[in-house]
């Protein structure tokens, strides 16, 4: 059983801390993916590039979020 109700379908890529505090407080979390949006994408594309590219080669893409 899951420790918290995972909320789909809402952006919480500009959510402050204390409004995730709020939910996790509630039993609540957002989803991983609506915690970023296209800017942070490609902002955490370009730096972990490296990173990226070896998990792809060792897991592939099926559990990777963008």
């Amino acid at each position: 059983m899951d420790r918290f109700v995972r909320l789909t379908g809402h952006d919480y890529s500009d959510a402050l801390p204390a409004e995730i505090r709020d939910l996790k407080a509630a039993g609540k979390t957002p989803e991983p993916a609506s915690l970023y949006d296209d800017e942070l994408i490609a902002i955490v594309t370009k730096r972990y590039k490296k990173d990226i590219d070896l998990y792809k080669s060792l897991f592939g893409t099926d559990n990777l979020m963008f």
